[in-house]
């Protein structure tokens, strides 16, 4: 293998895709929910507990103490982002 082949490989090895972390990075500062609103849907509900959102709509029909929706548009209800936090915590379900 000539230098210049051995410089090459040191240069891949060295350089980090910019894709993949800029892809790592919008993930690690994405937070589950509407950010200007503060409220939740059952799929970001979901995500803070890690479980699938079908989980958090039994959770809904299940348990009384659940937290009421607070709008429900044509997509689905949305809850507010304190009270499900509060709810997932004393149920000891938030991830």
């Amino acid at each position: 293998m000539s230098s210049k082949d051995k410089k090459k490989e040191k240069e891949k090895v060295r350089k980090p895709s910019g894709r993949i972390n800029k892809v790592k990075e919008k993930e690690a500062k994405k937070e589950p929910g509407h950010s200007k609103t503060g409220l939740l849907s059952a799929g970001d509900i979901g995500k803070l507990a890690g479980v699938p959102s079908n989980t958090v709509h039994h959770w809904k029909a299940r348990y009384s103490d659940f937290p009421k929706p607070v709008d429900s548009p044509t997509a689905g209800d949305l809850y507010r982002r304190g009270a499900v936090l509060a709810w997932l915590r004393k149920t000891n379900r938030l991830k």
